[in-house]
């Protein structure tokens, strides 16, 4: 069975319930007040209220989902709140029943006729066009609630999207700023390479120039010897 026929049953459950609440109230309101026959109807009576208040409560939260999660249509959505609605006004109706006292569930009956009488029973096959604005007023809550839930996530998409292209021009400047130190990297190994092939060829110079003195003074004595010997 599917949700929906699930909802429905529950809701004949409850109208039964109404029923036989209302026949109870009336069985009750024959007794005097006080007597252990009223006490007794009396917390049966508040034993089905408490009940069908229950089932009232069990039935709005199933509706609710029903509606959010798309099982039903709109149209089924306001056609159940309007039985739903009809239920909860039969409900109140007893409650205030019940604390009443015979006489004055009498004289109220008196003046207000069929409207102080329990509405009747529409069963779960018949349409329910009553309290349609209170549902449409719901239904368009909720999808007011959705549309800001979806505004909030294209925020949060936006500024997500932001941040990644904040992030991207991050990488962009830190691989350039890299791409940088590299060049300087290699350009300090060149200018190291060379500083050191200039080293070696001062070193190279400067033992070549040491040996071409030796060999002129060498050659200043030789000339000194040979004009001496030639003197004497």
């Amino acid at each position: 069975m599917i949700s929906g026929d699930r909802w429905g049953r529950e809701l004949s459950i409850v109208e039964a319930d109404c029923i036989r609440t209302a026949e109870c109230l009336r069985q009750r309101d024959q007794h005097q007040k006080g007597s252990r026959a009223f006490i007794r109807e009396n917390k049966e009576i508040r034993n089905k209220l408490y009940s069908i208040k229950q089932q009232l409560q069990e039935l709005t939260s199933l509706l609710n989902q029903q509606s959010i999660t798309g099982e039903i249509t709109e149209l089924e959505a306001n056609r159940r709140q309007g039985l739903l609605q009809k239920a909860e006004n039969r409900y109140q109706d007893l409650e205030k029943q019940s604390t009443a006292t015979p006489k004055e569930t009498y004289f109220r009956q008196e003046l207000l006729g069929d409207e102080a009488k329990l509405e009747p029973t529409i069963s779960w096959g018949e349409a329910g066009n009553e309290n349609v604005a209170t549902a449409q007023e719901r239904i368009q809550a909720q999808q007011q609630y959705m549309q800001d839930q979806d505004a909030g996530l294209d925020q949060l998409t936006a500024i997500m999207s932001r941040t990644k292209t904040v992030a991207q021009d991050f990488t962009t400047e830190i691989n350039l700023h890299n791409e940088i130190l590299d060049d300087v990297g290699d350009q300090m190994e060149s200018v190291n390479a060379r500083l050191i092939r200039n080293t070696r060829r001062t070193e190279q110079l400067g033992r070549t120039s040491d040996t071409c003195g030796l060999w002129l003074i060498i050659v200043a004595l030789l000339i000194a010897i040979v004009v001496v010997a030639v003197a004497l």
